[in-house]
């Protein structure tokens, strides 16, 4: 993969296949992984942008990201 110019490595090796239920609403099926706390999550639960679940982003830092993107 190629990024800004410069070739670079995805290491997949560690990461764990994202397969199951949703383990924040447990209701829809799980698309990603936490960061922060390793959950798997659906795309309603999860923040692409920053990588986190919904469990793990402050209400501070929701409620900025609310006000600036909706």
């Amino acid at each position: 993969m190629e990024e800004h110019g410069v070739q670079i490595e995805k290491d997949t090796e560690d990461e764990e296949p994202v397969e199951g239920t949703c383990e924040i609403c447990e209701l829809r099926d799980a698309e990603y992984r936490c960061i922060r706390c390793g959950k798997i999550a659906c795309m309603s639960c999860f923040w692409v942008m920053l990588g986190i679940c919904k469990e793990c982003i402050t209400e501070e830092k929701m409620k900025e990201l609310k006000e600036h993107y909706f």
